[in-house]
This record gives C-alpha cells, structure tokens and sequence, in this order.
C-alpha cells in the first residue's frame, strides 16, 4: 500500500520546523510514494534527494521557518525586495 505524509498541522510552525530539518520523515516524505506518470507501473519516492537542514543552528533554522512562515502573509513583493530579490527572477 502507498504511503502518504501526515499533514495534520500542515504550514504550522512545528511543521515547517520538522520538514525542514527532516524531510524524509515518515511524518513528511519518508515512504511516501506517487506513481510515474513517465513509466506506469514504477514509483517515485517523494523528497527523494531533497536535503534536511538539521545541520544549521537551532537560531538559524528558527529564522529560516519564521522566514517561510512570513511568506504566507505578506506580500511576496515585499519580502523579494527586502531580500534585493528582482519580482520577476525565481
């Protein structure tokens, strides 16, 4: 059987946190699985290869969850120009 993440307090605070210090936790990622629309029959593990931050500081990764959080409720035009991010660059 496929196995799917746990989005009970999902875009919380503790969320965040945890998906980014662990995104292959079974909590978030780890085991979940979709299938290939490029090859029907085969799976992709999701998260597969996207990497945890649990080697920044807590102080760090404190900001960086507090950061993506903000992004949720400002404008993103905003935010883009306090980081001296062009609108129009990814």
């Amino acid at each position: 059987l496929p196995f799917y993440p746990d989005l009970t307090g999902f875009g919380g605070r503790e969320w965040l946190d945890g998906l980014l210090r662990d995104p292959m936790h079974w909590r978030y990622f780890g085991g979940a699985v979709i299938e290939d629309e490029a090859a029907p029959g085969q799976s992709i593990l999701l998260g597969d290869g996207m990497p945890g931050f649990d080697q920044l500081p807590r102080e760090q990764l404190d900001y960086l969850t507090t950061w993506l959080l903000e992004l949720k409720t400002e404008d993103v035009t905003a935010i883009q120009s306090r980081c001296q991010i062009k609108p129009n660059e990814p």
